[in-house]
């Protein structure tokens, strides 16, 4: 399986962490230089971003550190369409990797569904377990529906979620791993590893995408955002239901 893992120039430990664990697994992996959203100019920020998407999606506009870390994914997104790769595993560069994850990827591999523009989280989320029929399950895991869930850091991708996820992010207008809102919207088809494989090293590293947070100036402030909120997700769940039923996974079936 085709590794990338997203790494920032700046971030050199977390960089030497991850080609450390990977040399060690005798896995092959490619690095992707990260966007730094607080780096970009008027122009690239014209480029890769809208205001009025996120507007649309996030209520609100988003961080230089938001901008950087989903134009950093689409990346990942660019590079399996354009090697046309079956699918790949994206994970960022905090992760800590089992020992034994080359079996578990070979193992993950026998019950993908590469023809389909499926999305299959490694990091926790939560998935619905109750149905048998909609559950691929093996030795050590099960595949089952996503429910709820965060993260970035470690998923794996087909070739067609990768274009039905190109044609739905670019340009950047809502956070990385708006993962709800895409399986809301049927973009892709989202699954969880139950148990989950892979976990983040956050107390050594941080999160890269909080520094740029500020709080609401005031309580007006906060109560209008919260407002605007409130019509995005009203708009939101009515506007599902018709993508769902007309454009599901954004048509990319339809061209194969």
């Amino acid at each position: 399986m085709e590794i990338f893992y997203i790494n920032l120039d700046k971030d050199v430990a977390r960089r030497e962490s991850m080609e450390r664990q990977l040399s060690g697994l005798s896995l092959n992996y490619q690095r992707i230089e990260a966007v730094y959203g607080r780096d970009l100019s008027e122009e690239q920020l014209r480029t890769i971003y809208s205001e009025n998407k996120a507007l649309r999606r996030h209520s609100m506009k988003l961080v230089p550190a938001h901008i950087g870390c989903s134009a950093s994914q689409l990346l990942a997104y660019r590079e399996i369409v354009r090697r046309d790769l079956p699918y790949a595993l994206i994970l960022e560069d905090d992760v800590i990797l089992p020992i034994d994850l080359s079996d578990k990827l070979q193992e993950i591999e026998g019950q993908l569904r590469v023809g389909h523009p499926e999305v299959l989280l490694l990091s926790p989320a939560k998935a619905e377990m109750s149905c048998p029929d909609d559950v691929r399950t093996s030795e050590h895991f099960s595949i089952a529906p996503f429910i709820s869930g965060y993260w970035t850091s470690s998923y794996i991708v087909t070739n067609l979620a990768a274009q039905s996820l190109l044609k739905e992010l670019h340009p950047v207008g809502d956070v990385a791993d708006c993962w709800a809102r895409l399986n809301r919207f049927k973009v892709v088809d989202l699954f969880a590893l139950q148990p989950h494989l892979i976990e983040q090293e956050q107390e050594t590293f941080g999160s890269s995408t909080t520094a740029d947070f500020k709080p609401f100036a005031d309580s007006f402030t906060k109560a209008l955002y919260k407002l605007r909120r409130l019509r995005c997700v009203l708009l939101d769940r009515l506007s599902a239901p018709w993508r769902r039923r007309f454009h599901p996974y954004n048509d990319v079936l339809k061209q194969k």
